[in-house]
Protein backbone atom coordinates (compact mmCIF):
# COMPACT_ATOMS: atom_id res chain seq x y z
CA UNK A 1 0.00 0.00 0.00
CA UNK A 2 1.29 3.11 -1.05
CA UNK A 3 0.39 7.09 -0.46
CA UNK A 4 0.76 10.10 -2.59
CA UNK A 5 0.66 13.87 -1.64
CA UNK A 6 0.01 15.74 -5.45
CA UNK A 7 0.65 18.67 -6.68
CA UNK A 8 -2.73 20.41 -4.74
CA UNK A 9 -1.19 18.75 -1.37
CA UNK A 10 -3.58 16.00 -1.30
CA UNK A 11 -3.20 12.52 0.16
CA UNK A 12 -4.30 10.16 -2.30
CA UNK A 13 -4.01 6.44 -2.32
CA UNK A 14 -2.09 4.28 -4.87
CA UNK A 15 -5.14 2.49 -6.48
CA UNK A 16 -6.74 6.61 -6.68
CA UNK A 17 -3.45 6.95 -8.91
CA UNK A 18 -3.76 4.19 -10.83
CA UNK A 19 -7.63 5.04 -11.56
CA UNK A 20 -6.25 9.01 -12.32
CA UNK A 21 -3.86 7.96 -14.95
CA UNK A 22 -5.16 4.72 -16.23
CA UNK A 23 -2.12 2.24 -15.67
CA UNK A 24 -1.21 -1.06 -14.30
CA UNK A 25 1.78 -0.56 -12.69
CA UNK A 26 3.15 -1.73 -9.87
CA UNK A 27 3.63 -0.04 -6.49
CA UNK A 28 7.40 0.48 -7.18
CA UNK A 29 6.96 1.61 -10.79
CA UNK A 30 4.16 3.66 -9.46
CA UNK A 31 5.95 5.67 -7.27
CA UNK A 32 9.13 6.17 -9.34
CA UNK A 33 6.61 7.40 -11.96
CA UNK A 34 4.31 10.21 -9.94
CA UNK A 35 7.79 10.99 -8.10
CA UNK A 36 9.87 11.71 -11.23
CA UNK A 37 7.59 12.93 -13.65
CA UNK A 38 5.05 14.20 -11.40
CA UNK A 39 6.37 15.99 -8.78
CA UNK A 40 4.34 13.97 -5.97
CA UNK A 41 5.69 12.60 -2.84
CA UNK A 42 5.48 9.28 -2.15
CA UNK A 43 4.66 7.27 0.74
CA UNK A 44 4.98 3.27 0.93
CA UNK A 45 5.71 0.63 3.69
CA UNK A 46 7.47 -2.07 2.80
CA UNK A 47 9.14 -4.32 5.58
CA UNK A 48 8.21 -2.25 9.00
CA UNK A 49 9.53 0.59 7.39
CA UNK A 50 8.53 3.57 6.09
CA UNK A 51 9.82 4.75 2.35
CA UNK A 52 9.95 8.39 2.12
CA UNK A 53 10.28 9.29 -2.26
CA UNK A 54 10.62 12.83 -4.21
CA UNK A 55 12.22 14.89 -6.66
CA UNK A 56 12.96 17.82 -4.66
CA UNK A 57 13.54 20.22 -7.47
CA UNK A 58 10.04 19.01 -8.69
CA UNK A 59 7.84 19.19 -5.48
CA UNK A 60 5.80 22.55 -5.42
CA UNK A 61 4.99 24.33 -1.97
CA UNK A 62 1.63 22.88 -1.50
CA UNK A 63 2.73 19.26 -1.90
CA UNK A 64 5.75 19.59 0.31
CA UNK A 65 3.34 21.12 2.97
CA UNK A 66 0.99 18.29 2.58
CA UNK A 67 3.80 15.94 3.02
CA UNK A 68 4.91 17.74 5.78
CA UNK A 69 1.43 17.42 7.61
CA UNK A 70 1.01 13.66 6.32
CA UNK A 71 4.74 13.06 8.25
CA UNK A 72 3.85 14.89 11.45
CA UNK A 73 0.49 12.08 12.16
CA UNK A 74 3.44 9.17 11.72
CA UNK A 75 4.43 7.56 14.55
CA UNK A 76 8.23 7.09 14.97
CA UNK A 77 9.96 4.05 13.16
CA UNK A 78 12.85 3.25 10.60
CA UNK A 79 12.52 5.40 8.05
CA UNK A 80 14.36 5.86 4.38
CA UNK A 81 14.03 8.78 2.71
CA UNK A 82 14.59 8.35 -1.19
CA UNK A 83 15.28 11.42 -3.20
CA UNK A 84 16.49 12.04 -6.78
CA UNK A 85 18.04 14.17 -9.22
CA UNK A 86 20.30 12.53 -11.73
CA UNK A 87 20.43 9.30 -9.31
CA UNK A 88 18.79 7.95 -6.12
CA UNK A 89 20.28 8.67 -3.13
CA UNK A 90 19.08 7.50 0.21
CA UNK A 91 19.08 8.31 3.96
CA UNK A 92 17.88 6.28 6.99
CA UNK A 93 16.24 8.26 9.89
CA UNK A 94 14.72 6.86 12.80
CA UNK A 95 12.90 9.84 14.58
CA UNK A 96 9.91 10.99 12.36
CA UNK A 97 11.45 14.78 13.46
CA UNK A 98 14.32 14.14 11.82
CA UNK A 99 12.55 13.60 8.53
CA UNK A 100 10.45 16.51 8.95
CA UNK A 101 13.68 18.86 8.53
CA UNK A 102 15.53 16.55 5.86
CA UNK A 103 12.40 16.60 4.19
CA UNK A 104 12.12 20.76 4.16
CA UNK A 105 15.75 21.15 3.47
CA UNK A 106 15.78 18.78 0.55
CA UNK A 107 12.79 20.84 -1.31
CA UNK A 108 14.88 23.42 -2.98
CA UNK A 109 15.76 25.21 0.16
CA UNK A 110 12.08 26.31 0.15
CA UNK A 111 12.61 28.84 3.16
CA UNK A 112 14.47 30.99 0.78
CA UNK A 113 11.78 30.84 -2.39
CA UNK A 114 9.22 32.28 0.24
CA UNK A 115 11.35 34.55 2.23
CA UNK A 116 9.11 37.53 1.17
CA UNK A 117 6.05 35.66 2.29
CA UNK A 118 7.17 35.95 5.76
CA UNK A 119 7.78 39.69 7.37
CA UNK A 120 8.00 41.40 10.78
CA UNK A 121 8.29 44.75 12.37
CA UNK A 122 9.63 45.41 15.90
CA UNK A 123 8.01 47.51 18.38
CA UNK A 124 8.25 48.72 22.07
CA UNK A 125 5.37 49.80 22.69
CA UNK A 126 1.76 48.02 22.15
CA UNK A 127 -1.95 48.73 23.62
CA UNK A 128 -5.27 47.05 24.87
CA UNK A 129 -5.80 44.16 26.37
CA UNK A 130 -1.78 43.02 25.06
CA UNK A 131 -0.78 45.94 26.97
CA UNK A 132 -2.43 44.19 29.77
CA UNK A 133 -0.92 41.41 29.24
CA UNK A 134 3.21 43.05 29.05
CA UNK A 135 2.17 44.59 32.68
CA UNK A 136 0.84 41.16 34.44
CA UNK A 137 4.33 39.84 33.04
CA UNK A 138 6.19 42.89 34.43
CA UNK A 139 4.70 42.27 37.75
CA UNK A 140 5.65 38.48 37.70
CA UNK A 141 6.04 36.39 34.81
CA UNK A 142 4.79 33.26 36.55
CA UNK A 143 1.12 34.74 36.96
CA UNK A 144 0.72 34.40 33.02
CA UNK A 145 0.38 30.46 33.17
CA UNK A 146 -1.84 30.46 36.17
CA UNK A 147 -5.80 29.71 35.58
CA UNK A 148 -6.86 33.03 35.77
CA UNK A 149 -5.03 34.01 32.81
CA UNK A 150 -5.86 31.76 30.84
CA UNK A 151 -9.19 33.27 31.57
CA UNK A 152 -8.08 36.06 30.60
CA UNK A 153 -6.79 34.89 27.02
CA UNK A 154 -9.53 32.71 26.30
CA UNK A 155 -12.03 35.93 26.94
CA UNK A 156 -10.38 39.00 27.01
CA UNK A 157 -8.05 38.04 23.83
CA UNK A 158 -10.01 35.76 22.38
CA UNK A 159 -8.87 32.90 22.81
CA UNK A 160 -5.52 33.45 20.48
CA UNK A 161 -2.61 32.34 22.82
CA UNK A 162 0.14 29.63 22.56
CA UNK A 163 2.08 28.46 25.70
CA UNK A 164 5.11 26.65 24.34
CA UNK A 165 8.05 24.84 26.55
CA UNK A 166 11.65 24.66 25.41
CA UNK A 167 13.31 22.41 27.53
CA UNK A 168 17.26 23.72 29.09
CA UNK A 169 19.59 23.01 26.55
CA UNK A 170 17.73 22.32 23.59
CA UNK A 171 15.49 24.63 20.59
CA UNK A 172 12.99 22.01 20.60
CA UNK A 173 9.60 24.13 21.07
CA UNK A 174 6.83 22.03 22.05
CA UNK A 175 2.88 23.39 22.17
CA UNK A 176 1.58 22.90 25.64
CA UNK A 177 -1.38 25.07 25.24
CA UNK A 178 -3.29 26.46 22.45
CA UNK A 179 -6.26 29.08 22.15
CA UNK A 180 -9.18 28.10 19.71
CA UNK A 181 -9.35 31.83 18.27
CA UNK A 182 -6.53 31.09 15.72
CA UNK A 183 -8.11 31.45 12.18
CA UNK A 184 -4.83 29.75 10.97
CA UNK A 185 -5.42 26.54 12.52
CA UNK A 186 -8.81 24.39 12.24
CA UNK A 187 -10.18 21.88 14.38
CA UNK A 188 -8.41 19.10 13.17
CA UNK A 189 -5.08 20.70 13.82
CA UNK A 190 -5.87 22.16 17.50
CA UNK A 191 -7.31 18.92 18.54
CA UNK A 192 -4.14 17.13 18.14
CA UNK A 193 -1.43 19.90 18.39
CA UNK A 194 -0.77 19.86 22.05
CA UNK A 195 2.42 17.79 22.05
CA UNK A 196 3.74 18.71 18.82
CA UNK A 197 6.79 21.10 18.02
CA UNK A 198 5.80 24.52 17.07
CA UNK A 199 7.42 24.34 13.81
CA UNK A 200 4.87 21.24 12.58
CA UNK A 201 2.09 23.58 11.61
CA UNK A 202 -0.09 23.27 8.50
CA UNK A 203 2.29 25.26 6.78
CA UNK A 204 5.54 24.28 8.07
CA UNK A 205 7.51 26.80 6.79
CA UNK A 206 6.33 29.88 8.58
CA UNK A 207 6.54 27.82 11.21
CA UNK A 208 10.18 27.33 10.98
CA UNK A 209 10.04 30.93 10.26
CA UNK A 210 8.31 32.02 13.44
CA UNK A 211 9.94 29.89 15.94
CA UNK A 212 12.96 31.99 15.28
CA UNK A 213 11.50 34.76 17.58
CA UNK A 214 10.83 32.54 20.57
CA UNK A 215 14.35 32.11 20.08
CA UNK A 216 15.11 35.53 20.29
CA UNK A 217 12.86 35.97 23.30
CA UNK A 218 14.86 32.67 24.74
CA UNK A 219 18.05 34.39 24.52
CA UNK A 220 17.64 37.95 25.90
CA UNK A 221 14.55 36.92 28.00
CA UNK A 222 12.92 40.21 27.32
CA UNK A 223 9.28 41.17 25.71
CA UNK A 224 9.18 40.83 21.98
CA UNK A 225 6.40 42.75 20.26
CA UNK A 226 5.77 42.85 16.13
CA UNK A 227 3.49 43.33 13.33
CA UNK A 228 3.19 40.52 11.87
CA UNK A 229 2.11 40.35 7.97
CA UNK A 230 2.88 37.10 6.62
CA UNK A 231 0.83 34.61 3.29
CA UNK A 232 0.39 31.47 4.65
CA UNK A 233 0.25 28.09 1.67
CA UNK A 234 -1.70 25.97 3.92
CA UNK A 235 -2.22 22.74 1.91
CA UNK A 236 -6.12 22.30 2.81
CA UNK A 237 -6.90 26.23 2.16
CA UNK A 238 -6.20 28.90 -0.61
CA UNK A 239 -2.54 30.60 0.01
CA UNK A 240 -3.75 33.72 2.47
CA UNK A 241 -2.25 36.94 4.04
CA UNK A 242 -2.71 37.40 7.82
CA UNK A 243 -2.01 40.55 9.25
CA UNK A 244 -1.43 40.59 13.07
CA UNK A 245 0.34 42.48 16.25
CA UNK A 246 1.99 39.65 18.63
CA UNK A 247 3.57 39.60 22.04
CA UNK A 248 5.86 37.05 23.20
CA UNK A 249 6.64 36.87 26.96
CA UNK A 250 9.41 34.64 28.32
CA UNK A 251 9.47 32.62 31.68
CA UNK A 252 12.28 30.50 32.75
CA UNK A 253 11.71 27.58 35.56
CA UNK A 254 14.13 26.41 37.83
CA UNK A 255 14.94 23.59 36.12
CA UNK A 256 16.27 25.66 33.36
CA UNK A 257 13.52 25.23 31.43
CA UNK A 258 11.37 27.83 29.52
CA UNK A 259 7.89 28.53 28.81
CA UNK A 260 7.01 31.01 26.36
CA UNK A 261 3.31 32.69 26.41
CA UNK A 262 2.32 34.10 23.07
CA UNK A 263 -0.92 36.16 22.08
CA UNK A 264 -1.89 38.56 19.18
CA UNK A 265 -4.59 40.40 18.07
CA UNK A 266 -5.91 40.74 14.29
CA UNK A 267 -4.96 43.81 12.39
CA UNK A 268 -5.75 44.82 8.87
CA UNK A 269 -4.16 47.55 8.53
CA UNK A 270 -0.62 46.76 8.94
CA UNK A 271 0.82 46.54 5.54
CA UNK A 272 4.53 45.75 5.25
CA UNK A 273 4.80 45.26 2.04
CA UNK A 274 3.53 48.47 0.23
CA UNK A 275 6.82 50.04 0.34
CA UNK A 276 8.40 46.62 -0.94
CA UNK A 277 5.71 45.47 -3.10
Amino acid sequence: MAWFVDEQGKVRSDSEIRRALRTDLNTHELCTYVVVNMGFVAFEFCRATLWVRLRPRAVSQATLAGALLWLAEYSDSRIVMAHYETVWRHEVFGRTGQVLARLAELAVIPQALRAGDFRRHRHDTISGALLSLVQLWQCDPAILFSEDCMEFLRNGLGGRYMVLKCAHGSRRLEICAVGRGYVAFDNAWLAQAVGRRFEDQPDYLFGCWAAEAYHEAAKEEKVIIDDVDVLLDNPSRQKSRLRYQRVILPFRERSGDQLFLSSSRLDGSIDLRAAVD
